[in-house]
C-alpha cells in the first residue's frame, strides 16, 4: 500500500457520500410534493387540524421516501444493515425526529399566522439536515457494535 491509497479511499467515499446527499435531496423533493398533496388535501380541503394533517402527510411522504432511499439512495451502501425491516425501523426512527420537527415548527408558524404553506416549506428545510445525517450514518449502516461482531 502506497501512501496515496488512503487519500484515493477518501475521495471515492466523499465522492459517493455527495452522490448520496443529491439522490436523498430528489427523494426528500418527491417526498415534499407527496407531503404537500396530502396536507393540502387534509386541512385545506377536509378541514382537518394542522397538526393532525401534518402528522399523516408526514408518515405517508416517510414510507414513500423509505423505499425510494431503500431502492436508490443507499442501495449501493457495502455497509448496509442486513435486513429491510431493521432499516425501515430505524428510518422511521430517524424520521420520526424529522416529523416531530416538521410538525411542531409548522403548527407554530401557522399559529403566529403564516400561511400553512410557506410554513410548510420553512418546516421541511429545517427538519432535511437531520434527516440526512441520521439517515447517512445510522439508518442504512451497520453500527460499531454490528461491526466489530462481523471482525470477531
Amino acid at each position: 500500500m502506497n501512501a496515496v491509497t488512503p487519500l484515493v479511499r477518501r475521495v471515492r467515499a466523499a465522492s459517493e457520500s455527495h452522490r448520496e446527499l443529491t439522490r436523498f435531496l430528489l427523494v426528500g423533493a418527491s417526498g415534499t410534493a407527496v407531503n404537500y398533496a396530502i396536507l393540502t388535501l387534509t386541512y385545506r380541503f377536509l378541514g382537518w387540524p394542522v397538526v393532525v394533517a401534518a402528522l399523516l402527510s408526514n408518515e405517508v411522504a416517510l414510507v414513500s421516501n423509505f423505499f425510494c432511499h431503500e431502492h436508490w439512495t443507499f442501495a449501493k451502501r457495502e455497509d448496509r444493515h442486513g435486513t429491510r425491516r431493521v432499516r425501515f425501523l430505524r428510518y422511521q426512527v430517524v424520521a420520526t425526529g424529522g416529523v416531530i420537527i416538521t410538525t411542531a415548527v409548522l403548527a407554530l408558524l401557522v399559529h403566529f399566522g403564516m400561511h400553512y404553506a410557506i410554513a410548510n416549506a420553512i418546516a421541511i428545510a429545517i427538519a432535511v439536515s437531520w434527516n440526512f445525517l441520521m439517515s447517512h450514518r445510522w439508518a442504512w449502516r451497520r453500527s460499531p457494535v454490528e461491526l466489530l461482531e462481523n471482525v470477531a
